[in-house]
């Protein structure tokens, strides 16, 4: 039996040493500026001492640590956790357009917030992303169930789509039900945003994604035989259904979080693995997983920057942000890949 390769075969380690720092970069220059810039300025110069709890103006210490930095890395990590899950499933179900919104986890997190909003459930005072943390992660169970009974990544898609749009009917159902406050109050949600993360949102996503992670870099080496095919990947002695079962669950555990903190926040998770290919030059989990994560970060992290500022002192969903820029870099994407 040939040798299985290692995850980074195929890409220099000091490009990858590179890319890692490049994009590490980019995303603290794009978290400096969003920390910086808003109604109320700060001065770049005085963030290290405000971020150390050693100076700055009384009111730019409040703005920054209370309010900007834990909004920051809330995003940051849903970013992040949407890239490696996009990654993973697109790896997993051999299609280039995988994304979490085919497990049905958004709609069935956004299902359980509609439901509360509209028809006022009794769920105490700041518990609607706890319920649409249960709402995303129920559907997760449902579509896992599913893979136990078939081994057709077709299928799955199929199943998860079908879910999307159930659950989108039942969505829009209660929408026409609810009244105009009711219907405010759910749209900025629907739309997918960040404002009014606190440093509890960035905690509970941060442990979320962390487990997410964890298991996907313990999937790694699997994925990359999966990549070979499902027969490929048998006659290698991987239990194909356990990986893939594994892998749905990773994505589950990386994407219900960002779901009930954020709302369905789309895109990210599709485009930010295939630009992680492109630089890298090599389809191998090893390597793109961490540079999906970065991307991701990057992504969610520079587009919620733009949602504040361009139409300041209103704030635009991130969520409109990240699909009136992930459309078009969609179209391109794909576009190369047919072409190709």
């Amino acid at each position: 039996m040939a040798k299985m390769t290692s995850p980074v075969a195929g890409l220099a380690k000091p490009r990858m040493a590179a890319l890692l720092v490049v994009l590490t970069g980019m995303i603290l220059v794009t978290g400096a500026l969003s920390l910086a810039l808003g109604i109320t300025s700060v001065p770049l110069a005085d963030l290290p001492t405000i971020l150390m709890g050693e100076g700055g103006e009384r009111v730019h210490r409040i703005v920054i640590r209370e309010i900007r930095l834990p909004r920051l890395l809330a995003g940051v990590t849903a970013g992040a956790a949407l890239g490696v899950a996009g990654a993973m499933l697109q790896d997993a179900l051999r299609n280039p357009l995988a994304d979490p919104g085919i497990l049905g986890v958004a709609s069935g997190g956004s299902l359980v917030a509609a439901a509360v909003v509209i028809l006022n459930l009794p769920v105490p005072a700041g518990g609607l992303p706890l319920a649409a943390l249960l709402g995303g992660l129920a559907t997760g169970a449902v579509v896992l169930a599913t893979v136990r009974m078939t081994r057709d990544p077709v299928r799955m898609l199929l199943i998860g789509a079908a879910l999307s749009a159930l659950f989108g009917a039942l969505i829009t159902v209660l929408i026409v039900l609810g009244s105009p406050q009711d219907i405010r109050a759910l749209t900025r949600y629907l739309a997918g945003s960040l404002i009014g993360a606190d440093w509890e949102d960035a905690r509970i996503l941060a442990v979320w994604a962390t487990a997410g992670a964890v298991l996907a870099t313990l999937l790694a080496r699997g994925l990359a035989v999966l990549r070979l095919g499902d027969e490929v990947a048998e006659g290698l002695g991987l239990p194909v259904a356990r990986v893939r079962g594994l892998v749905f669950l990773a994505a589950i555990l990386l994407t219900a979080p960002v779901v009930s903190q954020a709302g369905p926040i789309a895109f990210v998770a599709l485009i930010a693995p295939h630009l992680a290919r492109g630089l890298a030059g090599t389809g191998q989990p090893g390597v793109i997983l961490p540079l999906s994560a970065l991307g991701g970060a990057l992504m969610l992290a520079a587009c919620d920057l733009a949602a504040r500022e361009i139409l300041q002192p209103a704030e635009l969903p991130v969520g409109l942000v990240v699909a009136g820029l992930g459309g078009p870099v969609a179209i391109l994407i794909l576009r190369r890949r047919v072409v190709a």
